[in-house]
């Protein structure tokens, strides 16, 4: 079947428009992932241009999602799979979507339909791109800045980053943080898992 004109605008933002700017930087392509895998050191950055479940040929919304991939912490937290160079954003430890990043609550999304202009839309989403999307992967430069930011952040999924954080060195740290998130819980059941958790990193199991 023949795409729609909208269809046709939206491929094009993402190969003429996004596309160069992640090209020049090393990144590899796969649909509308950009992704960039350092093996040597098992971690990776990636963004994705994720459509809306919802469109229709004449009208597709998308957003932007970045992620920051580490392998021994997908190994970790979940149960000994790794994508390392296949990785996709849902296998990142940190996730965002462009909103998170520029500050605004609901999440930011763009439209493309046959009335929107369309050099508006490029730009909107470029600008966002180089302001947002790309400082917050490109600051990232080792195993290192990706724990020391999710150490000052305290986000993603405590549980899971107390882990990575843990298994990456920074044993105190995470102790730390994980002694917070038991403190401040008021559930019975959250507290029984962190103390579990507490037992096996004291332990050495994971």
């Amino acid at each position: 079947m023949a795409k729609s004109s909208t269809q046709i605008r939206f491929d094009n933002l993402v190969s003429g428009k996004l596309w160069p700017l992640f090209k020049e930087l090393d990144y590899k392509r796969r649909g509308n992932n950009f992704r960039q895998y350092f093996a040597d050191e098992g971690w990776g950055r990636i963004l994705n241009v994720q459509k809306s479940a919802w469109n229709d040929p004449c009208s597709i919304q998308f957003t932007i999602n970045v992620g920051i991939y580490l392998l021994e912490a997908e190994r970790v937290n979940n149960w000994g799979r790794v994508s390392a160079e296949r990785f996709l954003e849902p296998d990142c430890l940190v996730r965002k979507r462009i909103g998170r990043l520029i500050g605004e609550k609901p999440d930011r999304w763009y439209e493309l339909t046959p009335e929107s202009p369309v050099d508006v839309i490029e730009q909107e989403v470029l600008a966002d791109v180089r302001a947002y999307a790309l400082p917050f992967l490109q600051q990232v430069q080792s195993t290192d800045d990706i724990i020391r930011g999710l150490l000052k952040e305290k986000w993603p999924n405590d549980a899971d980053g107390i882990r990575a954080a843990f298994m990456y060195g920074y044993q105190v740290e995470a102790l730390q943080w994980l002694e917070v998130e038991l403190a401040a819980t008021i559930y019975q059941h959250r507290k029984t898992d962190l103390l579990k958790l507490k037992t096996q990193l004291l332990s050495g199991v994971l």
